[in-house]
């Protein structure tokens, strides 16, 4: 074992024997998962302080777990007939970003949908290669957040009453808290966490199961052999993710099912609300012969069932076969089985740490800004499967290979907000630009997974140009004279921790430089406007001499309206601005960048371009700049 794999061991062993502590930390990542693992990799390398926070007693213990029946719906595609590094990645879905080309996915796993516990193997092996700093069993209970903007904002508490204390917290923990639906008969139903993967245990059985994604799909397969029937209810029909492009949707090696149904066999899938329905066992006349034996579960509609009852026994009258001529369900089952997914555990978070739940996904996730931070939270971000409310069945960003660049996104955006560090840019000859987007459009693989998320930002001056890559959808360069959003200051650069030395090597981390202020008479230069709109006639007088119409010119050039007087006199120059507001989801996070500097008037045109001849739409944002 390496150096630092012993100070990690020693670390634990003080930890377990001092027991209740307090350690202090510029980050904390919670979860040692795929999501934190690669946030440990970025803070590793940009050395700073942190440490990786995981309950259980190995990395990824979701997937020692899940998916139930082993098999991962990510592909492993090792054969692409290319070399290129950054065009493989578009086609591995399950490899972290890392600086060394051999830490890949395909090491532990040659298979195309690879076993799930491959990923626990590959994660075990990317901490040892990188030397991630990750405790383990530690099972945060509680996270808090201290109004004052000391050091350790955040405080985390463990089963063993250890505190740690953080300035920015990183959330990790993915998804893992089952979804369940409150209604008439849930006591009845089981989990899909639960229930048993071993088929002989549903031989000649009556199965239905509530949901219709992949986890519905994948235990319908594993037991269509050895069950009588399977049936499948939910809300809404199937959703083929051949068909919606959508990876989170039905994928075809769990569909074996609708094969069955469709050629007449005894399974079926069943449309209704969860909330219109009841499970029910059936009140039986003191000595009649049960009909199927075994089988007690009946599905009935809430309708049918007396009013203001609340109980999951019913009577023949209650049930639909008296009332609808050879329904379909009239038979009763055997178990009942539920697979609606998983939510984010808000359970944790003290009210003044706990992120809001966002309006889509039926509230599973939390509501995050553009920089995937908690919403009313500054300094708490969340990564991975969690954050995926940023794009939710838009894109990739709930499964690895989309989350590995909005995780890379993230550090950059701690690295320009705590330490001064810009975002990485690249300044090329606008003779290169051409070349440039037929590259990114052959090769890239962030813009290819998080398609409508993440893009390039191209930024024009003269006979250069800079290109920005990789930015989250709702980034923008403010301009100067446009203030920032009403927030409570920040000092720059993360707090100092009272009475512990600095990390060595690091140097003293320091805030972004603030904007300068506008000039007390000047704003900024009017945007390029649209051709003027013809004027009225003109009255009598001496005509005026002959020229163009002012409708059939061209546009006006950029600069001040043609109507409006000379320039004011420029006023005295603003001092120093105030320190950094709170970033806001709306107007982005200013951006320094080297040998750019304002004043800066900027026009941002998003847009997703489909260029002939390819085949997916990549994120172009072009923003003129004037000075």
């Amino acid at each position: 074992m390496d150096p630092k794999g012993w100070s990690l061991v020693l670390v634990q062993l003080v930890w377990l024997v001092l027991g209740s502590s307090e350690w202090r930390y510029d980050y904390c990542v919670l979860g040692g998962g795929p999501a934190g693992f690669q946030m440990g990799h970025f803070l590793s390398k940009a050395q700073r302080n942190y440490v990786i926070l995981e309950r259980n007693s190995g990395p990824g213990s979701f997937f020692n777990k899940y998916p139930r029946h082993r098999k991962l719906i990510s592909i492993n595609k090792i054969h692409t007939g290319r070399q290129n590094r950054e065009f493989n990645l578009r086609h591995d879905w399950n490899s972290l970003l890392s600086d060394d080309p051999g830490l890949l996915f395909r090491t532990v796993s040659g298979e195309f949908y690879p076993p799930a516990d491959a990923v626990p193997r590959y994660l075990s092996m990317f901490q040892e290669a990188l030397g991630l700093k990750v405790l383990y069993g530690v099972d945060v209970g509680t996270i808090r957040a201290e109004p004052s903007a000391t050091a350790g904002r955040f405080v985390l508490t463990d089963q063993q009453g250890s505190h740690y204390r953080c300035s920015v917290l990183l959330v990790a923990t993915g998804l893992w808290v089952p979804q369940t639906v409150d209604f008439v008969g849930s006591d009845l139903v089981e989990g899909y966490e639960s229930v048993s993967t071993d088929p002989a245990d549903f031989r000649n059985q009556n199965v239905l199961i509530l949901g219709k994604g992949n986890s519905a799909f994948e235990t319908a397969q594993s037991i269509m052999g050895s069950a009588s029937r399977v049936h499948l209810l939910s809300s809404s029909p199937v959703r083929l993710a051949w068909q919606t492009h959508y990876v989170g949707d039905l994928r075809a090696v769990n569909n074996e099912l609708l094969d069955t149904y469709q050629l007449k066999s005894l399974d079926g899938l069943l449309e209704a609300g969860l909330e219109d329905v009841v499970i029910a066992r059936r009140r039986w006349r003191s000595g009649a012969a049960r009909a199927d034996s075994g089988a007690q579960l009946f599905l009935t509609l809430a309708r049918l069932v007396e009013k203001k009852k609340n109980s999951s026994v019913v009577t023949p009258a209650e049930l639909p076969g008296r009332h609808v001529d050879n329904f379909p369900l009239r038979k009763p089952y055997h178990r009942v089985i539920r697979c609606l997914g998983f939510r984010f555990n808000f359970s944790v978070f003290h009210s003044s740490a706990r992120p809001p739940p966002s309006h889509n996904a039926k509230g599973r996730l939390p509501a995050l800004t553009a920089w995937y931070e908690a919403a009313g939270t500054p300094g708490l971000f969340v990564l991975g499967a969690a954050a995926h409310s940023r794009d939710y069945r838009a894109s990739a960003g709930g499964f690895i290979h989309g989350f590995r660049y909005t995780v890379r996104a993230v550090h950059r955006v701690l690295e320009q907000r705590y330490h001064a560090n810009h975002w990485p840019a690249a300044r090329l000859q606008t003779t290169q630009l051409q070349s440039w987007i037929v590259k990114r459009l052959a090769e890239a693989s962030g813009p290819y997974q998080m398609f409508t998320v993440l893009g390039d930002i191209v930024l024009l001056r003269g006979v250069l140009f800079l290109l920005v890559s990789d930015t989250p959808q709702a980034s923008a360069v403010l301009p100067a004279g446009i203030p920032k959003e009403p927030g409570p200051p920040e000092k720059p650069g993360l707090p100092a921790e009272p009475g512990t030395p600095a990390e060595p090597g690091t140097p003293a981390a320091s805030g972004p430089p603030a904007e300068p202020g506008p000039s007390a008479a000047s704003g900024p230069p009017a945007e390029p406007g649209p051709p003027a709109e013809p004027g009225p006639p003109a009255g009598p007088g001496p005509s005026a001499e002959p020229g163009p119409s002012a409708a059939s010119g061209p546009p006006a050039e950029p600069g001040p309206p043609a109507a409006s007087g000379p320039p004011a006199e420029p006023g005295p120059p603003a001092g120093p601005g105030p320190p950094a507001a709170r970033p806001s989801a709306a107007l982005g996070e200013f951006w320094t960048l080297p040998g750019w500097s304002g004043p800066w008037f900027t026009r941002s045109c998003p847009s997703s371009t489909r260029v002939p001849g390819a085949t997916w739409p990549l994120q172009v944002w072009t923003i003129h700049v004037w000075r």
